[in-house]
């Protein structure tokens, strides 16, 4: 295989063995969809490198420009997004606990500046851009 341009020596210690359970495994690798040897790579949302996982900005962003939240609906459908990224906000159920007060029952959304939730804050999304 390594005369044919296939695979090529490494010295890399992990390398053989994952090749041994790929084969072993009876599986096969499609050459365009591998990604080796890069020093981090987006997977699930996630940015992975040798520093650990950390918020992908792509995925980020949509977090960031989300418009008023002005319905329940439009509240629950924050939340969510927002909660993906829940491990990378240090008190993240503190800060969108306003919001899920909103989502109870019987509750009506009045938006002005003076009662938005501190999770439209841009120190907030800060938090989540830069985890």
């Amino acid at each position: 295989m390594a005369a044919a341009g296939i695979i090529q020596p490494s010295d890399r210690p992990w390398v053989s063995p994952v090749v041994l359970l790929i084969a072993k495994a009876n599986l096969q690798l499609n050459p365009v969809k591998c990604s080796l040897f890069h020093q981090q790579t987006s997977f699930l949302g996630h940015v992975v490198s040798e520093r650990g996982v950390s918020t992908d900005p792509a995925k980020v962003e949509p977090v960031e420009i989300w418009p008023s939240l002005t319905s329940t609906a439009k509240v629950h459908s924050f939340l969510g997004l927002a909660s993906y990224y829940r491990r990378f906000i240090v008190g993240f159920s503190n800060i969108a606990q306003p919001l899920h007060e909103l989502t109870e029952k019987g509750q009506w959304i009045t938006w002005s500046l003076a009662s938005q939730p501190p999770t439209h804050g841009s120190h907030h999304r800060s938090h989540l851009s830069h985890s």
